[in-house]
């Protein structure tokens, strides 16, 4: 899962947040029980019931310093709960009776504070509110962290997506918060392009020139690993295979002498130690399927096999039964993703036993059935195909017929149920060349 792939150790390198943000979320999400008498905390209470006149009422009755003494299990404060709750108007009246705003800065026992707690609740007012009033938001527990930790995929059944979406850019656009290499971690793990790239806009990948070329390169490929764990995002996936090969580029210019300069460029697109080409193939069949021809090229570049079946993941299928491999070329043909057969043609896709169904498919551009026939495609296999060679599937244009046979297509095979093609013909023209052509050759 992608928390895994985040809490693999890096040697040299700050020791990951996940875990503070894991441990603190459910003491947030599932705070201990309030004590069953609030009577001796009557700021507490007031919070507790909503009521904003009571809060009011109970602050005036108190000393300056009451709201923050007030301390709940956990170590959790009336402004904490406020936060928790998002409401702005509470926290309002709170921090105008906190004249030390010692309950601002205040942290507890899940070494969060109440900024921490309004991100970790989605209550984004309550957030913009607290950073106006400068709560930080760098404490242990980082309030960017636990926003980018909120949309990853394994959370997002607790939490607003599109809320920590929100959130996240909130934080970044605050001058106070911090980021470094363990941010983008969490942003490229949360699939969230937009934060990524305003991390990279504002140099968060700079600590990776300070790093040794081997830890380096371990950063680059646990970025890689996370933005492969879902593929949800395109566009982040292609940022860490740009960061990944810069960086590439950068060791080998440093490393390289004049003799080996020459065989730099085959050394950048060299397989990342943490994707095996199963993996890759298990992306690229994903890339396909989602038509992502610019994912599925840097894939390609990664060296996934274009050759090998990849799973067809959308078909449906028990839990218990695993997904049906195809070859790229096949799997492309079958969505009708003629830019990624394009491609796949570029990188040498073996396409011997294609054109029946390449002829086959649905609005197929005119270019295909050339490119294929150019590409070594046999215009007489019978593999692949239960209904005859590929001059069955072109019956209904004459033009095709025609090229075909210029091509070498065998105008006297027969079809799957022993009959001569030019007996399937449905349109004279076609039955007259096929006719003429098996007359002429017998």
């Amino acid at each position: 899962s992608i928390l895994h792939i985040m809490a693999q150790p890096i040697k040299d390198a700050r020791e990951s947040p996940w875990h503070k943000v894991l441990a603190a979320r459910p003491a947030i999400l599932n705070p201990p029980p309030l004590p069953h008498d609030l009577a001796e905390r009557p700021i507490a209470a007031a919070v507790v019931s909503g009521d904003l006149s009571v809060l009011e009422a109970a602050l005036d009755a108190s000393n300056a310093t009451a709201a923050h003494e007030e301390l709940l299990p956990g170590s959790t404060t009336p402004l904490m709960l406020a936060a928790a709750a998002g409401r702005v108007d509470m926290l309002k009246v709170l921090l105008e009776h906190d004249a030390a705003s010692s309950s601002l800065a205040h942290c507890d026992s899940a070494h969060t504070n109440a900024l921490t707690r309004a991100v970790v609740l989605g209550h984004i007012d309550a957030a913009r509110f607290l950073l106006e009033q400068q709560a930080d938001p760098n404490i242990e527990c980082s309030a960017l962290e636990a926003a980018l930790l909120l949309g990853t995929s394994s959370t997002k059944d607790n939490y607003n997506g599109k809320r920590s979406s929100e959130m996240v850019h909130l934080l970044l656009e605050s001058p106070s918060v911090r980021f470094d290499l363990w941010t983008c971690s969490m942003a490229i793990a949360a699939s969230m392009p937009d934060a990524l790239a305003s991390l990279l806009s504002r140099n968060a990948t700079a600590l990776l020139n300070d790093l040794s070329p081997a830890i380096r390169e371990q950063h680059l490929d646990q970025w890689l690993a996370a933005s492969a764990a879902t593929c949800s995002s395109p566009e982040v996936m292609l940022m860490v295979f740009e960061l990944l090969r810069r960086h590439r580029q950068l060791d080998l210019d440093h490393h390289s002498t004049p003799a080996t300069t020459a065989t730099a460029p085959t050394a950048t697109t060299a397989t990342p130690p943490l994707l095996s080409v199963a993996q890759l193939n298990s992306l690229l069949g994903k890339s396909i399927e989602n038509r992502q021809v610019a994912v599925a090229r840097e894939l390609l570049l990664a060296r996934a096999d274009v050759n090998q079946p990849v799973p067809q993941m959308r078909l449906y299928l028990p839990r218990h039964m695993l997904p049906l491999m195809k070859l790229p070329f096949e799997l492309a043909l079958e969505i009708s993703a003629f830019d990624m057969l394009e491609l796949l043609l570029d990188f040498n896709a073996d396409v011997t036993h294609s054109l029946s169904r390449a002829i086959a498919a649905y609005d197929r551009p005119p270019t295909l059935v050339p490119r294929l026939i150019k590409s070594n495609a046999d215009v007489n296999s019978m593999a692949a195909t239960q209904g005859g060679p590929p001059l069955l599937y072109a019956l209904d244009e004459p033009h095709l017929v025609r090229f075909l046979i210029d091509a070498g297509a065998d105008p006297t095979m027969l079809s799957s149920n022993g009959k001569a093609l030019w007996e399937e013909a449905r349109v004279l023209e076609v039955i007259e060349m096929l006719h003429n052509h098996s007359t002429s050759i017998h």
